[in-house]
């Protein structure tokens, strides 16, 4: 992906991604989460019906994980291959659950990823968060993950409620980036067959949050499954539902109608 760097008056690297119109429905670049939430919101936009609902995907952003990794290396290169080589050679492909030398190992590498990202911020278009001042940000993993042969549920970080600003934005990708080798991500990953030995597949979403209205309503929440995640059975979408946030029903702390 191309893009034009600047020098921000923060003094953060500012990345515009506007210059380049990055197709964001290239999985292959930017993950499954941005790629499908770019697709939703072309085809949301050719419907009429969508339309006059106004029904519409919240504003996001990609960061391509060309972008993301090529920053990580151009600021830590050696420490990270040196760090990579040495996670290698304690995992094992196909072996549950994690030693703990591969856990001691992928701790020592979030350790390197949080460092590099917070001394080397990697900022995004401030067109982007500029539009959004007034809300809150959802920065969330989007790589191979949400796919069949890859769920990885759970396994990558999103952090809720980021502050519209450059700092804020800039620590949660750090909090991000540093997930994608989390021992539960890693021990998905071997469990689903993938090649632990590459490095991770890295791409980062922003999004705005979407909030209920302020009232004397206690707000219900729900998560929209499109295959049963506990079932075989072909074309069948599952919702479950509950009274208050939807993290009670994504990390399963109350019965859910479904």
């Amino acid at each position: 992906m191309a893009a034009s760097i600047k020098q921000s008056p923060s003094h953060l690297q500012g990345i515009s991604l506007d210059a380049a119109k990055p197709d964001f429905e290239d999985a292959a670049a930017f993950g499954n989460k941005t790629a499908n939430l770019a697709k939703l919101k072309r085809v949301l936009a050719s419907d009429p019906r969508a339309v006059a609902a106004r029904s519409a995907v919240p504003d996001f952003c990609g960061l391509s994980h060309q972008l993301v990794y090529g920053h990580l290396t151009q600021h830590a290169g050696r420490e990270f291959a040196a760090a990579l080589g040495e996670l290698n050679k304690s995992l094992q492909p196909g072996v549950q659950p994690l030693s703990g030398q591969a856990r001691a190992k992928l701790g020592l590498v979030r350790a390197l990823v949080h460092k590099t990202f917070a001394e080397h911020p990697l900022a995004v278009d401030q067109a982007f968060v500029g539009r959004h001042a007034q809300h809150r940000l959802m920065v969330r993993s989007t790589g191979k993950e949400d796919s069949e042969a890859l769920p990885n549920a759970g396994g990558n970080e999103s952090v809720a409620n980021v502050e519209p600003s450059a700092p804020a934005v800039a620590e949660a990708i750090g909090r991000v980036v540093a997930s994608y080798f989390s021992e539960r991500s890693y021990a998905q990953r071997l469990l689903a067959g993938d090649d632990v030995h590459a490095p991770p597949f890295m791409p980062v979403l922003l999004q705005v949050m979407v909030g209920e209205t302020a009232s004397g309503h206690i707000p219900s929440s729900g998560v929209m499954f499109t295959k049963e995640p506990e079932g075989p059975t072909p074309h069948v979408t599952q919702i479950q539902s509950t009274l208050g946030h939807n993290e009670a029903v994504v990390a399963g702390l109350l019965p859910a109608d479904t």
